[in-house]
Parts: C-alpha cells; sequence; structure tokens
C-alpha cells in the first residue's frame, strides 16, 4: 500500500513539473511575441549594425538570450527556458518576411550550440 501511494505521489510530482514547464515556455514565447511582433531580419541586421544587438534581443526581456545562429536567410536566437532540470527553450527566428517562434525542448535546445 505504501508503495502505491509513493507511486501515486510521484506521477503527481512528475506531471506538476512537466505542467509548469509547458506554461513557463509559453509564457516566455508570449513575451517574446510581444517584444518582436513585426520585426524581421533586416530589423536584425540593423541592430547589429549599429550596435544595439545586446539591447534589443538578448537583454530585453526576463530572459536573456544565450545564443544566435546566422544564416543568409534567417537569423535564430535562442531564450532558454528550463523548469527543474528539464530542458526547454524559445527560439526566435528571423526571415526576409516576418519573425517566427518555435518551441524546443531537450537535444532541440542543447544540440543549437554545435
Amino acid at each position: 500500500m505504501a508503495a502505491v501511494a509513493v507511486l501515486a505521489l510521484a506521477a503527481v510530482g512528475l506531471a506538476l513539473v512537466l505542467v509548469g514547464a509547458d506554461r513557463h515556455q509559453q509564457s516566455l514565447r508570449r513575451e517574446l511575441q510581444t517584444a518582436f511582433a513585426g520585426t524581421t531580419k533586416a530589423d536584425v541586421d540593423r541592430w547589429n549594425a549599429d550596435g544595439t544587438m545586446l539591447q534589443e534581443v538578448f537583454d530585453a526581456l526576463s530572459v536573456f538570450a544565450d545564443g544566435t545562429q546566422y544564416s543568409p536567410d534567417d537569423v535564430k536566437v535562442r531564450h532558454p527556458a528550463p523548469f527543474f532540470g528539464l530542458h526547454r527553450c524559445v527560439f526566435v527566428i528571423w526571415t526576409p518576411t516576418a519573425v517566427e517562434f518555435e518551441l524546443g525542448s531537450g537535444d532541440a535546445c542543447t544540440d543549437f550550440f554545435g
């Protein structure tokens, strides 16, 4: 009986951590969507050229961005959203015509750095 109670408590705890991680990640995504609405790769290129990338992208939000990947077609910035040891993140991806927001977890977040 005690073993069943311990297993049930562990299952509830795990479920609470997973739900909390999802909520934390979604909250960061909403913050990023609000902050970068209407921006494109041209804005990122301008922030790089005038030296304001740190203020505009990395340090402008509640979570400091910790990585960037540049390609000719887009710029991808990782904002970490860890929660009780779970690797979660939100990617902001600027293209020439839009900005997109992609949720990541596990290897998608950690493999970002190569």
